[in-house]
């Protein structure tokens, strides 16, 4: 789909290969500039293809569970990238009820990957592991908001050539005498305020999950204005 347009912006606007124009809601690819008629406006006429995946709907379409990781630390600038993204995450009424345990050492590493009988045994195989805490006294909706917060490290990291898995913590046992929360406490001294929603574990995958299809994915689970009514794809 191509849309003409003819206007008057400011330079800064269309620096970068890419511009977003306001109401449309989706980015599109800048073609051809016609002629400069001051040192910071430019007369555009656009020619400009909507693209065919927005960024974050690719990102979400390649993202799978990866449990299986390269030997190979993740880079210290990596890093300060999933944090930024879980610190922009939104939370209810911006209480950021959220903190966050980067954990590295090989050791500690394998000792969370026992906190429960089954599903985090291969965090010791990871290079990387952030545990996802929350603090129920800034909020009443902390699981919401941890939750959240996991899902944004979990994007952020197949944006950058990262694979990671969410591993679930609350409400899970470690033995039959202590919960996973409580060993994961011990274990890093978290203080008994704070809760544990999940640990994510990160790295460079090692095995390759093909992305779901579009027929596998379950439309038959969204309706239309009323429950149970069909919703149809517009396409």
């Amino acid at each position: 789909m191509t849309y003409e347009d003819v206007s008057l912006i400011p330079l800064t606007t269309i620096s970068s290969k890419r511009i977003f124009l306001s109401g449309e809601g989706t980015f599109f690819t800048k073609q051809v500039i016609i002629e400069s008629i001051a040192p910071t406006m430019l007369l555009l006429h656009l020619s400009i293809k909507k693209e065919d995946t927005p960024m974050c709907i690719a990102t979400m379409q390649k993202r799978r569970s990866i449990r299986k990781f390269v030997k190979k630390p993740v880079e210290g600038e990596k890093i300060d990238i999933l944090i930024e993204a879980a610190l922009r995450s939104p939370s209810s009424r911006g209480f950021n009820p959220w903190e966050f345990i980067v954990v590295s050492e090989p050791g500690l590493l394998e000792k969370l990957s026992k906190a429960k009988p089954g599903g985090s045994e291969f965090l010791q195989n990871a290079p990387l592991g952030i545990v996802v805490c929350g603090n129920p006294e800034k909020s009443d909706t902390w699981t919401e908001d941890t939750s959240i917060a996991s899902m944004s490290f979990l994007l952020a990291a197949e944006s950058i050539g990262l694979g990671g898995c969410w591993i679930q913590i609350r409400d899970r046992r470690h033995s039959d005498t202590k919960t996973s929360e409580a060993y994961i406490r011990e274990l890093l001294r978290i203080p008994e305020k704070i809760r544990i929603e999940s640990i994510i574990a990160l790295g460079y995958a090692d095995e390759k999950i093909p992305p779901r299809t579009q027929e596998e994915l379950h439309y038959e689970k969204v309706y239309f204005n009323l429950y149970g009514a069909t919703y149809s794809l517009y396409d």
